[in-house]
This record gives C-alpha cells, structure tokens and sequence, in this order.
C-alpha cells in the first residue's frame, strides 16, 4: 500500500489505542504502515501500548519540528494523519481514497470526519463526494486528525513561510523558524499554522473535498493534554488523561465497536458515549 499513516500522541494510551484498534479493523492498513510520534509524562508511559502494536513503528517525540520533517521525508506518496483522540466507526478502503487523488487533482484531501451526517449541501454519488462543503464546524483544507493527503501537499504545507501575524487566543505568537515545518511546536500549531495560510500552499482551483457519504471517523474531545490552545472539552466526565492511564493500566478499554455506524453531526463529540469496558 502506497500509504503512511502518521498519528500524534501525547499521554493518551487508553484513546490510542482505541486510535490503531479501530483504524486497523476498519481499513485493513497494515501495522508496519502506522507510525505514531508521541510524548510521554511519567507516570502516563506508552510501554504497554507498545508492546500491544509491536509492528508500529513508534517516534519518540525530541523535538516536534524535526521529527516531524523527518518522519515525513520518508513517507509515502499519501499519508493519512492522525490524532489520538480520534475513532474510527466503519469500514472504509484506504486504495479508494487514493484513487480518488489520483483521479482528481482539484482535490485536496479525503476528509473521513466529514459526510452527509454534517449536512454538506451537495448532490451525493455511491461511496466518495468530491465537494467543497464550508461547514461551521469544518471551514479547512487543511487538519491533522483523520484526512488522507498527497504527500506532495504535505511538503508543500511545511514549506509554506507562515504568516507574522499568527495568533492563539488573539495574542501574538512569536515563531521560530522560516517555515510551517521548522515553526510547528506541536500538532495544534501545525494544524493552525497550515489552515491560517492555506492561501500560501492551496491554489485556487484545488478547493474540493473528497469524503464518504457517512462520517468514517469522529474525535472525542474529553481531555486536554497540552496549554497552547484552549481547545474546547468535556471537562464534566472522568477523562483526564492520568484517570484514563490509571483505567488502562487496570485493563479497561474504549468500546469503539459500539460506535459503530454512528450519524453524529459534529467533527468533535463529548463524553456522553466515551464508553469504557
């Protein structure tokens, strides 16, 4: 398969690996294709989830900015990234995506959060959309939680010198580095930094998305793990990120299967259906 998955991870072990359980059921993508850039803060520690996926290829995370470039230097032609906070809810073909780019050059991505669940205005074919559905909720070409890309585009996205007047939580951030690939601290900054210079990376005519009719995957945004962002979450439920080790070291798990087919429509859920088993 002409596809690496790269996924982030920080102090979340229980959620991915409900992450690779599902992904891995649902697409048939071989182990040896994922790799996993994480951090780990004792006491969350990643050994028994490592142990658990022997054939992924797992990053330790020294320094974001490099590793990142690194890992995506050598990929493959497509890369699907990947979040730790993200479940997978059917059955979906990662050689059909790919076809999809090959076959259609005006489209950025696959985007497997998005489908006619989210209530995109447009005229639907059997499996795959190509549309451009600007969505409250998804207002981006570019996102590192579960879309497929063209490794070309990924490059091009690292590339990119970023805009000065770059903010988080309307305060200026001073970034270091001449582009997204050397300013990029962290998953959320990359994420932001390619989405607010999209007009940098992403011509004109290349403003389609391409997804399923149904939502393929959804990101459960139940804990915070990093101070950057002030990224929204369901701070009512029992998921911090040291209760959830503690849950997964005593062998309990997210019961993904449950999850299957559901026609949420958000991109980002709450805890109500963060089941545990």
């Amino acid at each position: 398969m002409n596809l690496t998955v790269l996924c982030f991870s920080k102090d979340r072990p229980l959620q991915l690996h409900a992450y690779l359980e599902s992904l891995i059921h649902y697409s048939g993508i071989p182990q040896a294709d994922i790799t996993v850039l994480y951090k780990e803060t004792a006491p969350i520690l990643y050994d028994q989830l490592i142990a658990a996926f022997p054939c992924v290829t797992w990053w330790k995370e020294t320094d974001f900015r490099a590793d990142l470039c690194k890992i995506v230097a050598g990929a493959r032609d497509y890369i699907l990234l990947g979040c730790d906070d993200v479940v997978y809810l059917e059955e979906w073909e990662p050689e059909h995506c790919m076809d999809m780019l090959i076959a259609h050059q005006e489209v950025v991505a696959v985007g497997l959060r998005v489908g006619r669940n989210m209530l995109i205005p447009d005229t639907w074919d059997d499996v795959l959309l190509k549309t451009w559905g600007f969505l409250d909720t998804w207002q981006q070409a570019w996102e590192t939680g579960s879309s497929l890309y063209r490794k070309a585009d990924v490059l091009n996205v690292l590339a990119v010198k970023p805009n000065p007047d770059f903010r988080v939580d309307c305060k200026p951030v001073v970034l270091q580095g001449d582009t997204i690939g050397t300013a990029a601290l962290t998953p959320n900054f990359l994420e932001s930094l390619g989405h607010r210079n999209q007009a940098a990376w992403l011509a004109d005519d290349r403003h389609h998305l391409a997804c399923y009719q149904y939502s393929r995957a959804v990101a459960f945004s139940v804990n915070l793990v990093q101070a950057e962002f002030n990224n929204q979450w369901d701070s009512r439920s029992r998921t911090r990120p040291e209760q959830l080790h503690q849950e997964y070291l005593a062998g309990r798990r997210l019961n993904w299967k449950r999850l299957y087919q559901w026609r949420m429509n958000q991109v980002h859920v709450g805890a109500k259906e963060f089941w545990l088993e």
